[in-house]
């Protein structure tokens, strides 16, 4: 049997394989160091350009930016540019704005459901419609909503009542009515549940829209802890529907039509509930 001659490589089989092991090397992952500091400039660049625009921002404890707030007197205002920009934030979870009069309408609404990861919305002084407000429930993540002193009436609570992922639901001071009331309990997962001061009027001068028989829609509510209904047209109608929220660890009726024993009936039925039936600030 003849010996096995050792197996010779030419130059050129020395490049082919060469070749190989580098094509095979680029298209293995990136290696982590080089994709955090390509991750760490891309951090930069968007908190540089935040700044810039005047747009502020908060961070965690890794530098990742969780939340941005627009419209305080020194702060850029909530545009449809500035959401472009802050739509780039993979990071984000909380979108504020501290400015009354934002006025934030159709279009910045849209840029704002553009952010996928937001949780967390803070706006005022909006002019929102029903349409407007339900491009909010292709938001997955989305739990808290406040929209105070806006103009959500019974078409935009039926909006919003199209984001099911909800548990927290601030809207004070809007213009809905008995029929907004059944649309906003469709959402049966909220905790925390703030409807003062319901208004059609600005200027005060009509009385508050919801009243005993919008209450009534409460009853299937089965998780709510906290329950605002302060500056609304409730009396002591509305007691059965509301002592039989057995999971109540905080109610305001304050400013509403309760009598002396509608209070000292809520408070006997709900002890370990914190209740306040006086407007602090009333004289």
């Amino acid at each position: 049997m003849m010996p096995r001659r050792p197996e010779t490589r030419t130059p050129l089989t020395s490049l082919m394989l060469l070749g190989a092991a580098l094509a095979l090397f680029a298209s293995l992952p990136w290696d982590g160091r080089a994709a955090d500091k390509k991750d760490d400039a891309s951090s930069e660049k968007i908190q540089a350009a935040l700044k810039e625009a005047k747009i502020g921002f908060d961070t965690n404890e890794d530098g990742e930016i969780t939340s941005v707030t627009f419209g305080s007197q020194e702060q850029g205002p909530i545009s449809v540019a500035n959401l472009k920009l802050v739509a780039k934030i993979k990071t984000l979870k909380s979108l504020h704005s501290t400015l009354s009069f934002d006025h934030v309408a159709t279009d910045e609404l849209a840029a704002i459901a553009a952010i996928k990861s937001l949780e967390s919305i803070t706006l005022d002084c909006c002019k929102f419609t029903g349409s407007d407000l339900k491009k909010l429930s292709t938001l997955p993540n989305l739990t808290s909503i406040q929209l105070t002193d806006s103009t959500i009436d019974d078409n935009g609570a039926k909006g919003l009542s199209t984001i099911k992922t909800l548990t927290t639901l601030k809207i004070r001071g809007n213009q809905f009515s008995d029929a907004g009331m059944k649309s906003i309990c469709n959402l049966t997962n909220l905790t925390s549940l703030n409807l003062a001061k319901n208004i059609d009027d600005r200027q005060g001068r009509k009385p508050p829209t919801i009243t005993d028989a919008g209450v009534a829609w409460l009853k299937g509510m089965k998780q709510l802890k906290s329950l605002n209904l302060s500056g609304n047209q409730i009396t002591d109608g509305s007691l059965k529907t509301i002592l039989a929220l057995k999971t109540l660890e905080r109610l305001n009726l304050s400013d509403t039509k309760l009598t002396a024993a509608g209070e000292a009936k809520v408070k006997e039925a709900l002890p370990d509930c914190w209740v306040q039936t006086k407007d602090p600030f009333a004289e």
